[in-house]
């Protein structure tokens, strides 16, 4: 087909395919992947292992469950990305195989063949090639290195035409390890306003900030529909759990993006949900309380991973 044609990623077309030289007296540290957990040096919350132990041994998320995510984990997860003000709810998360996953909805319901979306330079690969399997087109914007990485607004504004279908940032970035502060924010959000562009945000760095404080972009948002997308994989060190989930987040006073909200719930059917043992233990890893067993259990890793 056309889209198995179009659809080539050059960091798997590498790592998968590394052959380790035989019988060499060195020992070979893999750097293909950012992946801690691979070699055992950072090991996943104890709290995980327990949850995952329970869930298995109750037998109560053996079956299907919804295309867009079981509702306990859409609750949890609505809940961690509500802050005062910005109230989400379960109906606007849609659950993912990984953040990827969710990268793929977000980027499918808004691009037809011919059509591009913006896109950092350097920036992560993937959402070229999700990109290129919808026969679409991907326009990189630069990022200033000498701004700490920010977006370079005057070269994005000239890569938008008629065909340009949404602005997507990558906050924080990866590779490039910026934090972008709530004033550069607003700077994207207006540019996206001034030219009626949804926004699709690649958080999922943001329980890795070592300075400074996290800003995520819809809440400095109230003009264009913001699709958030996160997971599970970077902060508690389980990429192969995959799972994943987006946030639409549409605080325009005409709810410009229902539509939008359908499409991803359709789309969601191909592959009708992530992992539904992994969903059941979101709960406890995103909303447990400070001073519980639970809580507490996530602090401990957290003062160790970072």
């Amino acid at each position: 087909s056309t889209k198995s044609q179009k659809t080539k990623n050059p960091i798997r077309n590498i790592v998968d395919n590394l052959k380790r030289p035989e019988n060499h007296p060195k020992k070979f540290i893999n750097l293909g992947l950012g992946d801690p957990t691979l070699h055992g040096n950072i090991e996943r919350p104890e709290v995980l292992t327990t949850c995952m132990k329970e869930t298995l041994n109750n037998c109560k998320n053996d079956c299907y469950g919804p295309s867009t995510g079981i509702l306990s984990a859409r609750e949890a997860i609505a809940k961690s990305n509500s802050t005062e003000g910005f109230i989400v709810s379960p109906d606007e998360v849609v659950i993912a195989s990984g953040c990827s996953g969710a990268l793929e909805l977000a980027i499918s319901v808004l691009v037809n063949a011919g059509d591009n979306i913006l896109v950092p330079q350097p920036g992560f690969p993937l959402y070229q090639v999700i990109t290129d399997s919808l026969l679409g087109e991907v326009r990189k914007y630069r990022l200033l290195p000498d701004l700490n990485w920010e977006c370079d607004l005057e070269h994005m504004e000239t890569l938008i035409d008629n065909k340009t279908k949404a602005i997507l940032i990558n906050n924080p970035s990866n590779p490039c390890g910026s934090n972008f502060t709530k004033e550069h924010l607003i700077k994207i959000s207006a540019l996206a306003q001034k030219h009626n562009l949804p926004i699709i945000a690649d958080e999922i760095y943001q329980g890795l900030v070592f300075n400074g404080e996290f800003t995520a972009v819809h809440t400095v948002n109230t003009e264009v529909p913001v699709i958030s997308v996160g997971g599970l994989a970077k902060q508690f060190v389980v990429p192969g759990w995959r799972v994943g989930w987006l946030v639409l987040h549409d605080r325009t006073q005409n709810k410009v993006a229902s539509e939008l909200l359908i499409g991803l719930k359709q789309l969601s059917c191909l592959i009708l949900g992530a992992n539904s043992v992994v969903q059941a233990c979101i709960p406890k890893m995103l909303t447990s309380t400070n001073n519980s067993s639970d809580g507490q259990s996530l602090n401990a890793f957290t003062t160790r991973y970072m």
